[in-house]
């Protein structure tokens, strides 16, 4: 994770982002998306090896999460929040 030392003064401690995109990776960058790709994949395993798991349940088909089925994953969430459609089924 990228840390920013604190200061007293208020000021900006990272350059400006210069496009929507940049300014989404100041929050998530690449050891964030690490860290939730692998936390998912070990969630999904443990889950899948539980006793309980019934043969047809959905974690039976699990397909490892890569870093980049994430970010598109969040951009397809981000975009809906800016687009407005008359129904939940039509995102």
């Amino acid at each position: 994770m990228k840390t920013i030392d604190f200061t007293t003064e208020q000021q900006l401690l990272v350059p400006p982002p210069t496009d929507p995109y940049d300014a989404f990776r100041l929050f998530i960058d690449d050891d964030l998306l690490d860290l939730i790709v692998r936390e998912t994949n070990a969630n999904a395993v443990r889950v899948g090896a539980a006793d309980n798991v019934k043969r047809n349940s959905q974690i039976n088909n699990w397909k490892v999460l890569t870093k980049e089925e994430l970010m598109t994953f969040l951009g397809l969430l981000l975009h809906t929040g800016t687009i407005r459609l008359n129904s939940i089924c039509d995102y």
